[in-house]
């Protein structure tokens, strides 16, 4: 007759050979202190990916159109009723360079002269580990009538910037 060694109910059972109690706690310790160091620094970047910041418009302008190259290079027109000046000044005061205004603008009457626009500013901003350039552009083309059409461009660059 053939019986099976079922073992005796009073037998304590055996380890299934897990990981020891031990080694699980250090490295769950190690895991928190992880993502305590590294986690709000990645958050951040991964933020500036999906939500990359715009660049400055003025108060009372109205959107006409937005076009985009690829993700992170933009365009957005628009126009308004301000004077060409108040807009320069505005772009100057986000630390834009305007190399080419009209003469009346500047004080010392050093605005550049240009065939395409009446007025061009251009600045840059950090973000998390990246940076953005952003551009202010009043073309020629638009020069007559009540309201000044001008446009705004954005390209980011998504390479990380070097840290000084």
């Amino acid at each position: 007759m053939n019986t099976v060694n079922a073992g005796s109910p009073n037998d304590p059972e055996q380890s299934s050979g897990g990981v020891p109690l031990l080694v699980a706690l250090l490295a769950g310790l190690v895991a928190v202190i992880f993502v305590a160091l590294i986690g709000p620094r990645l958050v951040g970047i991964l933020f500036a990916i999906i939500a990359p910041p715009e660049p400055p418009v003025p108060a009372n302008v109205r959107l006409l159109g937005y076009s985009r190259e690829v993700y992170g290079t933009d365009t957005w027109r628009y126009d308004t009723g301000a004077d060409v000046c108040e807009l320069v000044t505005f772009y100057m005061e986000q630390g834009g360079i305007c190399p080419v205004m009209p003469p009346r603008c500047s004080a010392d009457s050093s605005g550049g002269q240009s065939d395409d626009f009446i007025a061009q500013c251009s600045g840059e901003m950090d973000f998390s580990i990246f940076s953005m350039r952003w551009g202010f552009n009043v073309p020629v083309r638009t020069a007559p009538g009540n309201t000044l059409r001008f446009e705004v461009t954005r390209e980011i660059f998504w390479t990380p910037r070097q840290q000084p």
